[in-house]
């Protein structure tokens, strides 16, 4: 809503949606309308469509998460050096790095789908979530016993308890 409001008070602005990170930013961008109205389109309360990656990049869908090389990809990685060991492979001379997100493509560009260490169940439980608050400041964790745990701010906490949301019912695994 941060977006469509901003649009609304600057209709005539140019507005666009740019995903990147650490690693390397930007690595896509789409218009902020369009990943917005596509995003809502499928139900999401998030702008989870990136748009098309930048042509000076190259890059890599892997089970691992999104690989990226190119001229605006950091070359040391922010973090240890065996996250980097894991995160960063020169191939002959080219440095490549390992973003941990998971990105589908389909027609309408790349789609943030979550982390790749984070199951895909839960990222769409989190999902659902989101878009029954209305509101993304949380997450979920699983306890060690495989539990669902909410994790959120103060905020979504009183929204729960002041809507009584039994998690259970309303957001199924």
């Amino acid at each position: 809503d941060i977006v469509e409001r901003g649009v609304a008070r600057w209709p005539n602005a140019t507005w666009t949606h740019v995903y990147g990170g650490t690693e390397a930013e930007p690595v896509a961008h789409a218009d902020a309308r369009e990943s917005v109205r596509l995003s809502r389109a499928r139900g999401r309360f998030q702008m989870l469509h990136v748009g098309c990656p930048i042509q000076q990049l190259a890059t890599r869908l892997s089970p691992e998460g999104l690989w990226v090389s190119g001229p605006n990809v950091a070359p040391r990685y922010a973090g240890t050096h065996t996250d980097e060991v894991a995160k960063q492979v020169n191939d002959k001379g080219r440095l490549w790095h390992c973003m941990g997100d998971r990105i589908e493509s389909d027609a309408d560009g790349w789609w943030f789908a979550g982390r790749a260490t984070q199951p895909r169940a839960d990222f769409e439980l989190e999902q659902r979530i989101y878009a029954y608050l209305a509101n993304s400041a949380s997450f979920v964790h699983r306890a060690r016993d495989g539990r669902a745990i909410l994790c959120a701010d103060h905020f979504v906490a009183r929204t729960i308890v002041a809507a009584q949301v039994p998690l259970t019912r309303d957001f199924p695994e």
